[in-house]
């Protein structure tokens, strides 16, 4: 059986995901963007001279680094294609999805792993050929612009279609289910686990703040950072020497003025590397989640990856992933309270911080978060996508 994983962006979980896979099938892995994102979490082109269509040899050389390379061990090949912009109407990247088409149709399953409008394009060029599809997000998350109409009727469409569909949290499985019962035989739960490619990364020269509790990744209204900052601001009162980092891109949307004058508090507020972020996890002692909303836990499986305990919000995949008193907490949504009297449990109790630690150590190993165990239920679902 021969899988293209064609990843669009999500290259923390994609990359993982296909180390994992190729161990019981050949697969590639082709990573797909416009020509304006040239920088994902583990990938940055940024400053390569690339043009549209696929890259050579010597840009994928140079686009992913010596980590990503390490842990690949060259057990499957990684590649970029890339579109002049978001455009599918574009008559240029019509042409780019007719030659990126061509390139697929050698492979008995493709595997489209998160959103994205050129599928309509090469999906009609490819005729009938096995499509799997990984939904990240069902819905738009709250405070975020909406897209447009018509990825929302994509989601309609593949979940509706004899396609089989993977959805990444229990709470969207249950909710599809409920809409589209008729199609049980192709939709399918079906986790990621922790994003394992950031222990490779070297941070022994890098210096930053060390804290009590951390809140990275992008900033959005959905994210909950107003209670995270509330939570902080009474936790201060217990630990006066508390230190606290928001780290993440992104426009804040509310005023910051007060947070900035308090030493409690430090802001990173850029894109934060690969390895400045693993330097800020390992430096931390609880990573807190406070969103108001949530689909995929990434940040949480990635703070696991050191064996970070993680205080969040009772929402989406974080209700997958954490258990309450082993490696983390479940609060109440918007609730800054309620992060609070975790975040202190856990810091006055150094016994059970540590044993949290242990308890996220063993619970990679095995399990239905553990990467074995995850390609074996994909391997399933390619099997009855090609009636085997």
């Amino acid at each position: 059986m021969k899988v293209a994983l064609v990843s669009f962006g999500h290259a923390d979980s994609a990359i993982p995901m296909a180390k994992a896979l190729s161990e019981f099938v050949e697969v590639d892995l082709l990573f797909t963007f416009p020509m304006n994102r040239k920088r994902n979490n583990v990938i940055d082109f940024e400053e390569l001279d690339v043009q549209p269509g696929m890259q050579n040899d010597e840009i994928v050389e140079k686009a992913f680094s010596a980590e990503v390379k390490k842990y690949v061990d060259e057990r499957f090949k990684m590649t970029l294609f890339i579109y002049k912009s978001l455009k599918i109407k574009s008559l240029s990247n019509l042409a780019l999805s007719r030659r990126y088409a061509k390139i697929l149709k050698s492979y008995d399953i493709i595997h489209f792993n998160g959103k994205n409008m050129h599928i309509l394009p090469l999906k009609f060029f490819l005729g009938k050929k096995k499509f799997i599809y990984t939904v990240h997000d069902l819905e738009n998350h709250s405070g975020e612009q909406a897209k447009n109409v018509l990825a929302q009727k994509f989601n309609h469409n593949i979940l509706k279609s004899d396609s089989h569909v993977i959805i990444q949290n229990k709470a969207d499985y249950r909710k599809v289910m409920e809409e589209y019962h008729e199609q049980t035989d192709t939709i399918h739960f079906i986790p990621f686990g922790q994003l394992e490619i950031y222990k490779y990364y070297d941070t022994s020269r890098i210096n930053v703040q060390e804290s009590d509790v951390l809140f990275f990744g992008r900033i959005s209204p959905y994210k909950g950072i107003e209670y995270f900052i509330k939570a902080v601001q009474m936790l201060k009162k217990d630990f006066p020497k508390l230190k606290a980092v928001i780290a993440g891109s992104g426009k804040f949307y509310f005023d910051t003025q007060e947070i900035e004058q308090d030493k409690t508090f430090s802001i990173i507020n850029k894109f934060i590397q690969s390895d400045e972020l693993v330097a800020l996890i390992k430096a931390s002692k609880i990573v807190v989640c406070p969103y108001t909303d949530a689909t995929q836990s990434g940040v949480a499986l990635t703070a696991f990856v050191f064996n970070k305990p993680v205080i969040a919000t009772d929402t989406g995949g974080f209700r997958d992933v954490i258990k309450n008193g082993l490696n983390g907490y479940l609060v109440p949504g918007k609730n800054a309270e309620a992060i609070y009297e975790k975040a202190k449990l856990l810091l006055e109790n150094k016994q059970l911080l540590e044993k949290m630690s242990e308890n996220i150590k063993d619970e990679a190993e095995s399990g239905d978060f553990a990467w074995s165990t995850i390609a074996k239920n994909y391997i399933e679902v390619y099997k009855k996508a090609l009636g085997k």
